[in-house]
């Protein structure tokens, strides 16, 4: 113990601290106001350590979460009453036990001269009635000395006109309803200012559409039809239909089962329309169907239909008493059938009254039907059970039909088998697998039988009486290598004791699944989430051939594959890719909360070992050219090339980032699922830095097409960072950052 005490404290002696960011930029915004605070990361190579943080100007302020590593400084820039122009100033982060202590962060602070961009008003509200003239338009002023600006709208029925000449400039805001449903409508009218950094002003925009006075007349209604059971179908009846003014429209109806029909099915107003019912099939009671009239432009007319049916025929019966008689725990008897019939033809349904044990099939029919009773012994101790079995029409007056079902159960002697399954293994070319020995019991002595199939499976004796042990071997010689199945049955000639069966596989020359190292996607790195892309080196992990998954957006990739399967803490992983040496999996979300992750690969129903590896809430890797998770970053550029030395990055301009390890979403994505378009950002709040400097993010979610747990982020690269072909970028989502390494080219 006290060489352990003082090892620690060795170790502890000599350990470094690691600053991420050590410098960093705050920009006055639009307006006067204050930037949005950052964020520093402290770490140190081995266990906490006491690193304080001292340093800072007036307008400077930070807090931090811990004196001991590792810790997040939160460092926030205060522009009030500062004169435009740039302020720098430094935050010292040291450690008594650090050899590279101190660190120093360099913060610098710009306050903006220009004059702010105004937008007046940021909400619009129209109100519209259908048929109705369009709402009056509505002007936004717009003061921009600072530039140029452009103005966008979201939807094609919110219609903007050019900005005027003057400053302040005034835009006019109409919309166009026609034809619109009564509701609300939503929408965004985005301006752009020419600013540097670019500046963006929403307005939003609401257009509710109220009903007016129905312009539809409609008489002839209520539409009732009466109807007794086995009389002709009921006249069509006839409404009429008219309109403010000539118009076509649609008549459409619905009705469980199309019992409701109209003619015609479109016309123009004014119009005589008929509704027709055909009530054959159905049984008494009350039907509710619906027609709609629809035309443009107008809210639809709809007419509830009703469709009376009294009275039903008696009811006969073949049986009316049925005896059956089992062992206890072993097969059914033989079943028995009953026909119910009537005139004319009418519905039935069944009910079966003190007999959880017997089965009535169907429950609903047509008169005549073929009732078909099944009794089950099984759980059933010996004794006389009696059920009572009820069918009826509904509206029948005359009452329905009575089945009574006696079951007299008796003693049994059921097998019992011991082991339930077996399995071999054996390579190709090389002996047989030992033999394995199989019992089987009962409580009293009974003449069994035993058969095996296929070939390869033998079992001897074939016959024997209770107990009994038999020697079950299989033969290998001429099968090629693979997973091999067999049954074994264990039967009772002429007695009703149940069949057993027994399971048999047979592996020739599978070795088992030998785990050797895994990957997060970025080199040899073992930081793990739900969601992050889990790489399993190994041998025999699967195929010869590799086999990758298909992803097809709004689909579920599949947990097995090429006879592949991984299991993490007992859930399958949805599969990228399995070879022999190599298989891609997504981390499913179900594992969210759990600190370990036992992993195990199963390869033609062969396990291999089980691998234990903690588990995170957030691990985020940032995909790189080379699947290390250093060098240059799977980055596009803006106008869609691919991030590269020879193709850069502009400053100011929009990247589109692809990562993984980002734990669950909110709202929660399906383990496996492709997403087809934009989706819901992860749960813990995501974080981009380029060259040290935090870039504005203006989406953070699933990548479209891509299995859920692919993360794309677009991002602008902001104006400050220093231009090179090899500029940092980092990934924080919660407290974790992505391994450091990734670059990108910025011009």
């Amino acid at each position: 113990m006290r060489f352990l005490t003082c090892l620690l404290i060795t170790a502890s002696a000599y350990a470094t601290i690691t600053v991420t960011p050590t410098q960093m930029t705050f920009v006055q915004g639009v307006g006067g106001q204050i930037p949005p605070a950052q964020t520093i990361s402290v770490t140190s190579t081995s266990g906490p350590i006491n690193a304080p943080v001292g340093g800072g100007a007036g307008w400077l302020g930070f807090t931090f979460s811990s004196l001991l590593t590792p810790s997040i400084i939160t460092v926030t820039a205060n522009p009030v009453g500062l004169n435009p122009g740039t302020y720098n100033s430094t935050i010292t982060i040291s450690s008594n036990t650090a050899p590279n202590s101190p660190i120093v962060v360099s913060v610098t602070l710009i306050v903006n001269t220009a004059s702010s961009p105004t937008v007046n008003p940021t909400v619009l509200t129209f109100t519209h009635t259908q048929l109705q003239p369009a709402p009056p338009a509505q002007l936004i002023n717009v003061n921009a000395p600072v530039g140029s600006f452009t103005v966008v709208s979201s939807e094609s029925w919110l219609i903007t006109s050019a900005p005027t000449a003057t400053n302040p400039s005034q835009i006019s805001v109409t919309v166009n309803a026609a034809g619109f449903a009564t509701g609300n409508y939503s929408a965004v009218i985005t301006i752009t200012f020419s600013t540097t950094p670019t500046v963006f002003q929403l307005v939003a925009v609401t257009l509710t559409v109220g009903p007016g006075a129905s312009p539809w007349t409609v008489t002839g209604t209520p539409l009732t039809f009466p109807h007794r059971f086995g009389d002709p179908a009921p006249i069509p009846q006839r409404f009429n239909v008219d309109f403010t003014s000539v118009v076509p429209f649609t008549v459409t109806v619905t009705s469980v089962g199309g019992w409701l029909t109209v003619d015609p099915e479109s016309a123009v107003t004014p119009a005589a329309i008929f509704a027709t019912v055909n009530p054959q099939g159905l049984l008494a009671g009350t039907y509710t169907g619906t027609i709609t009239l629809a035309t443009v432009g107008a809210d639809p007319f709809v007419l509830t239909v009703t469709l009376i049916i009294t009275g039903a025929p008696a009811l006969s019966s073949t049986a009316n008493v049925l005896d059956f008689t089992a062992p206890s725990g072993g097969q059914p008897p033989a079943a028995r059938t009953v026909v119910i019939s009537s005139t004319p033809l009418v519905g039935i349904s069944v009910q079966i009254l003190n007999g959880p044990w017997l089965t009535v099939s169907p429950l609903t029919g047509t008169t005549p039907q073929t009732l078909t009773f099944t009794p089950s012994p099984l759980n059933l101790a010996p004794g006389v059970y009696r059920a009572s079995v009820i069918i009826t029409a509904a509206g029948s007056n005359t009452g329905g039909q009575l089945v009574t079902v006696n079951f007299t159960v008796t003693p049994s002697a059921p097998l019992t088998v011991s082991p339930s399954s077996f399995r071999f293994e054996g390579a190709a070319g090389g002996p047989a697998p030992p033999i394995q020995t199989l019992n089987v019991t009962s409580n009293a002595g009974i003449s069994i039988a035993i058969a095996a199939s296929p070939g390869w499976l033998v079992v001897t004796p074939t016959t024997a009486v209770t107990p009994a042990i038999f020697s079950v071997s299989v033969i290998t010689a001429g099968l090629a290598p693979g997973i091999y199945n067999g049954r074994i049955t264990v039967s009772a000639p002429g007695s009703t004791l149940a069949l057993q069966t027994i399971e048999v596989v047979l592996n020739v020359g599978s070795a088992a699944p030998t785990i050797t190292e895994l990957s997060n996607a970025a080199g040899l790195n073992r930081d793990f989430a739900p969601g992050s892309v889990l790489i399993i080196y190994g041998r025999d992990l699967g195929p010869a051939i590799p086999r990758s998954a298909t992803a097809v957006p709004g689909g579920i990739l599949a947990t097995t594959l090429a006879d592949v399967q991984v299991l993490l803490n007992g859930i399958a992983s949805p599969l990228l890719y399995v070879s022999g040496n190599q298989i891609n999996l997504i981390i499913p979300f179900e594992l969210d909360g759990q600190t370990s992750m036992q992993i195990r690969v199963i390869y033609q129903g062969v396990p291999s070992q089980t691998l234990t590896v903690p588990l995170a809430p957030t691990a985020p890797v940032i995909f790189t050219a080379d699947g290390s998770g250093r060098n240059q970053a799977a980055v596009l550029n803006q106008n869609n090339t691919t991030n590269t030395p020879t193709t850069p990055a502009a400053r100011g301009s929009v990247i589109v980032v692809y990562a993984a390890g980002g734990g669950v979403h909110n709202p929660a994505l399906a383990t496996g699922s492709v997403t087809e378009r934009a989706g819901p950002p992860p749960r813990a709040e995501a974080t981009l830095f380029i060259g040290g400097l935090q870039a504005v993010l203006i989406y953070a979610g699933p990548a479209p097409g891509s299995a859920a747990g692919i993360l794309q982020f677009n991002g602008f690269v902001p104006e400050l960072v220093t231009p090179g072909p090899n500029v940092s970028i980092v990934l924080r989502i919660g407290a974790a950052f992505s391994p450091t390494g990734a670059t990108i080219a910025v011009q």
